[in-house]
């Protein structure tokens, strides 16, 4: 291990071995690649920060502003024993509406996060979910919506598709070797920028804090002053116009 490392790998290895799988397939359905996924999850298992399935979200999306690959990942493909109508509706419909399905669903993202993550426009997104809505709700009612988001749990927390623990434990203990305990470049930079923003608004902060102590300073010896001369003048006697023999 590196000596840098400040995660024991048994710790991590504890820690994920329920969740990698719905971690895992949270990411491919966000990079629509096994290979990205797999380091985004890499990635979110040495961060440890906050929940899980958030946090391997965040990574995913990193993974995007890194670049696109081929996309070839499918959600809601059929591969999960699932008795349902609705499930059996939705591994029919298009690979678009799958995923856009599990995003919205599963994942719980936004409209303009869905666009970015599928590169389609906001208006797309919305004309697709929205289709898809109506057919549930015609096929299955008022709560359609509801069975619809549990599908999309079940189907995340049983990943078919996810690897061997073995398999992540191995990249996990790489990517330490490699770099320590830290995160990719693009969060250590966004560290680095957030740390230099606190200490410039520090700066400021300071540099008001001694602007005001140098004005209430200036302006409590003005008053000073003004009442001595306000208090000397009271205490002069007045001759003007006085004739010592009358």
């Amino acid at each position: 291990m590196s000596a840098k490392e400040t995660i024991p790998m048994k710790e991590i290895a504890q820690r994920y071995r329920d969740s990698y799988r719905g971690m895992y397939y949270a990411a491919c359905a966000i990079t629509g690649s096994e290979r990205a996924a797999e380091r985004a999850l890499v990635s979110a298992m040495i961060d440890g920060r906050g929940d899980d399935l958030e946090r391997v979200k965040r990574h995913a999306l990193a993974e995007l502003e890194e670049g696109r690959g081929e996309s070839f990942f499918a959600c809601l493909s059929g591969e999960i024993d699932e008795t349902d109508e609705l499930y059996d509706w939705l591994v029919l419909e298009a690979d678009d509406t799958r995923r856009a399905v599990m995003l919205r669903y599963g994942l719980g993202m936004n409209g303009r996060e869905i666009a970015l993550v599928m590169d389609k426009s906001a208006a797309y997104v919305r004309r697709t979910l929205e289709a898809a809505r109506k057919t549930a709700l015609r096929r299955a009612g008022s709560g359609a919506e509801g069975r619809i988001a549990a599908i999309c749990r079940r189907e995340i927390a049983s990943s078919p598709i996810a690897p061997d623990y073995s398999t992540i434990l191995r990249a996990v203990e790489n990517r330490l070797k490699t770099d320590g305990h830290a995160l990719p470049a693009r969060h250590r930079v966004r560290g680095a920028v957030s740390y230099l923003v606190a200490l410039a608004l520090l700066l400021v902060l300071g540099a008001m804090i001694w602007a005001s102590t140098i004005l209430l300073d200036y302006y409590r010896q003005t008053y000073r002053q003004e009442a001595e001369t306000i208090q000397t003048q009271t205490a002069e006697p007045m001759t003007e116009g006085y004739d010592a023999d009358t």
